[in-house]
């Protein structure tokens, strides 16, 4: 899939405010310029909310000490943004872009612990994406 100068440009920009720090850089290219060229930004924001959420969800255990009930009920929620974060894939890849599903399905889609921490990076990048949305939206609404 060839991707377009303004899905390069903000690459770029993501790769700066990232401190070159995205994981899957080639695979959000795809994704934003499928979003792009077929106007699904519904599926890309929630795309982008399911994936937040489970990044965010990610390094909260992470981080974690303890094994209590409350971080059984985030692994819980952790289980249920990967698999909606999964479907939302699917719909916006689909079936009609072979060779990119078919790469998806391999390094994303499988039922594997490989395939689950390539999702998580992937979370990552787009949750990048997300904070600097977040911080475009606020600038905008400063006076």
């Amino acid at each position: 899939m060839e991707i377009s100068a303004d899905t390069k440009e903000i690459l770029e920009f993501l790769d700066y405010t990232s401190s070159n720090n995205l994981r899957k850089r080639n695979d959000i290219a795809t994704i934003l310029e499928i979003a792009a060229t077929y106007g699904e930004s519904d599926i890309m924001n929630d795309l982008i909310l399911a994936s937040s959420s489970l990044w965010n969800i990610h390094q909260t255990i992470k981080r974690s000490q303890t094994q209590d009930i409350a971080i059984e009920n985030l692994y819980k929620e952790k289980q249920a943004n990967t698999i909606n974060m999964t479907i939302l894939l699917k719909k916006l890849v689909g079936m009609e872009f072979g060779e990119v599903f078919e790469r998806f399905n391999k390094i994303y889609f499988a039922e594997t612990l490989g395939a689950e921490k390539n999702l998580i990076d992937l979370a990552h990048d787009i949750n990048e994406l997300n904070n600097v949305r977040k911080t475009i939206k606020s600038k905008a609404n400063q006076p």
